[in-house]
């Protein structure tokens, strides 16, 4: 009985009730800040992601969290938009998009841009995550010009609300698994040393 009785005591306190109102309070604070818009169905994920940030704060509710955020802590508005947002991508995400922009997109803006004889193709991979879908982009780039690709001024711009994630992109840290989700074609062509 004592060693239930100190376990039960050693146990981590309840994680904090995200009610409606808190909610409401932190969702509005986001797209304010953010330009996110966070719907009533993902209330427990952002219960679940942000309880562990209360905990490591020592605060009690997420109203006490929700005033720290208000007080334009730029740190505690930089976590909270890395616990919020959901980091998860792989190359060939979404296929069918890739498909359109190589076969449909892609050979459009050639044509347009060859007809006003201005070689300057940029493409802009908003919300890149860790990095796959530009690295893919990139490549997709320089398999499509072929040996044309060095009269191009081809480029892939790509951005993310993420400070974290975005620092493994710059870095070319790519998440577990990224390469395992991989085209074997796509694979081999990017990472030749890793796909052997």
């Amino acid at each position: 009985m004592h060693i239930i009785l100190n376990r039960m005591n050693n146990q981590s306190p309840p994680q904090p009730h995200l009610n409606e109102h808190e909610f409401a309070l932190l969702s509005s604070l986001v797209r304010e800040h953010f330009g996110i818009h966070i719907t009533e169905e993902k209330r427990s994920m952002v219960a679940s992601r942000l309880g562990k940030t209360l905990k490591e704060l020592g605060l009690t509710s997420f109203r006490q969290y929700y005033e720290l955020l208000q007080a334009e802590d730029s740190k505690a508005l930089t976590e909270l938009v890395n616990r919020i947002t959901t980091n998860h991508t792989f190359f060939y995400r979404e296929s069918s998009h890739f498909d359109f922009f190589t076969k449909t997109a892609l050979p459009a803006i050639v044509t347009q841009q060859t007809a006003l004889r201005d070689h300057d193709v940029r493409v802009w991979s908003a919300a890149c995550s860790s990095g796959e879908e530009p690295y893919l982009l990139a490549m997709l780039l320089r398999e499509y010009f072929g040996a044309e690709y060095a009269t191009w001024n081809a480029g892939v711009l790509a951005t993310d609300i993420s400070e974290h994630t975005i620092g493994n992109s710059h870095h070319g840290h790519l998440f577990s698994g990224a390469l395992a989700r991989t085209a074997a074609r796509a694979a081999t062509k990017i990472f030749p040393s890793q796909t052997r």
